[in-house]
């Protein structure tokens, strides 16, 4: 929070100032503002943390408005074209402050997408970017970053599968009459009810009951008021709105949830393990 204020008064000094930009060997126009002289330098297909604004005749943005925190950037592999702000990141590590000029015309064309210059946005002009640098992740570490994220969200995936098909099979045997939702909640209705079913933004007032696969109950609020949710705002599991949305006020049912739509693999606290299939006990009072 210190260097966001610090930044914050650094960019309103330089406005008073006319500064004068040095260019690299392949065109990138700077300004280094305040050098740390730590190593090392962010580096293509790294990433950086930084507080960061540009501005020209007509757009701003600046990262620290509506988050304090700085704005993760990861640098591509290879830069849009030369003299890149992009590129001019390299130049950079963790501390360092600076201030790049590029071109309109390559920034919105080679960068932002447009086909053509926006109106609005003088030819041959100028954007400028201020950036200040708190941390620099090396390309290497991004690399074993992706591909952990990569093997998590297979394992996930593998999960959701096992899940989905034990309760399949589970169903299956037992001839349990059942409802799927969309993202693979099991819905077995136990009494029925007349009327519209559950929508997103209902309110609905629920008892309810939750146990493990193998029958052990972990929560219940038995003896206590009923539970009001709103359907796609409550601070309840995915597996609760998906399954509520298979029924109707007055109904009771059983809701068989893959992990993936409970708590996941990291459990919930000593009362569910990691990777748990559940099951829920809904009545949905009228």
């Amino acid at each position: 929070m210190k260097n966001f204020y610090l930044f914050n008064i650094v960019l309103i000094m330089l406005y008073a100032c006319s500064p004068s930009y040095k260019t690299s060997d392949s065109g990138v126009q700077y300004r280094i503002i305040e050098d740390s002289s730590s190593s090392p330098n962010a580096e293509p297909g790294g990433m950086v943390y930084m507080y960061m604004k540009f501005a020209n005749e007509t757009d701003t943005f600046i990262s620290w408005k509506n988050n304090p925190e700085p704005m993760k950037f990861e640098i591509p592999r290879q830069f849009p074209y030369k003299g890149s702000f992009e590129e001019g990141l390299t130049m950079l590590s963790a501390g360092d402050s600076a201030e790049f000029r590029v071109v309109n015309d390559s920034l919105y064309t080679k960068v932002f997408g447009e086909k053509t210059l926006p109106k609005s946005i003088k030819k041959g002009g100028y954007t400028t970017f201020y950036v200040r640098i708190t941390n620099v992740i090396s390309r290497d570490s991004v690399k074993s970053l992706y591909e952990k994220q990569m093997k998590e969200a297979l394992e996930r995936e593998m999960q959701f599968q096992l899940d989905t098909t034990t309760i399949a099979e589970y169903l299956r045997k037992r001839k349990i009459k059942y409802e799927k939702s969309l993202d693979g909640v099991y819905v077995e209705i136990q009494k029925k009810s007349t009327g519209i079913t559950l929508q997103p933004g209902d309110t609905a007032k629920i008892n309810y009951a939750g146990y493990l696969w193998d029958g052990k109950k972990f929560d219940s609020n038995e003896g206590k008021p009923p539970v009001v949710v709103i359907l796609g705002e409550s601070s309840v599991i995915k597996g609760w709105v998906s399954g509520l949305m298979k029924m109707k006020k007055g109904e009771k049912a059983k809701i068989y949830i893959p992990s993936r739509h409970a708590f996941g693999p990291y459990g919930n606290g000593n009362e569910v393990p990691p990777n748990a299939k559940l099951i829920y006990e809904i009545e949905v009072l009228k």
